[in-house]
């Protein structure tokens, strides 16, 4: 079976009012990292990419936080295609635990969350700005084509990314 690694921008959203209110897990499909016809290389791969998105995130507002305004990302393992969004359903509220539907291999023993400083953000946004080009450049022409509607796609979700980069808030001082 073919297991695809996947980047996931990551959210809290409300689950509902029990027990004075509670949050889940969520994820917005970003990109295919890679795909792996062997399990454990793609658990493997996953556990580097969620190591290297620790470092890069360590100074970003943790996702617990009640201040996180988004920005972090994780890398996730599915069997098959991945979903645009997970939890695919909201979860529900059991009496004695909180469900949270994210996928199994989210969480990597001693994963943490790590920040991007704002030389970093800068840095990475001038990267998205060149990429972005890179995309529109490819899409003249195939606009039509369902490699453009991919292509149209991928543009809309990295303009998307880079203004979350941008975003006042990632402003020094």
């Amino acid at each position: 079976m073919r297991n695809i690694l996947a980047f996931y921008d990551m959210d809290r959203e409300y689950g509902g009012p029990e027990e004075g209110g509670w949050w889940y897990d969520s994820g917005t499909f970003v990109r295919v990292i890679a795909l792996f016809f062997d399990e454990d290389a793609a658990i493997r791969a996953q556990q580097r990419a969620n190591r290297l998105l620790e470092r890069l995130q360590r100074r970003r507002t943790p996702l617990s936080s009640v201040t996180y305004t988004g920005g972090r990302y994780r890398a996730v393992v599915f069997s098959g295609l991945p979903p645009a969004r997970f939890p695919e359903e909201t979860p529900t509220y059991s009496g004695e635990e909180r469900v949270q539907d994210v996928p199994t291999r989210t969480r990597v023993p001693g994963e943490a969350q790590v920040t991007l400083g704002f030389d970093e953000l800068m840095v990475t946004s001038d990267a998205v700005e060149r990429r972005l080009t890179q995309l529109r450049d490819r899409l003249q022409g195939k606009e039509q084509e369902s490699e453009g509607l991919f292509l149209a796609q991928a543009i809309r979700r990295l303009e998307a990314a880079r203004d979350r980069l941008r975003c006042p808030t990632n402003a020094p001082g």
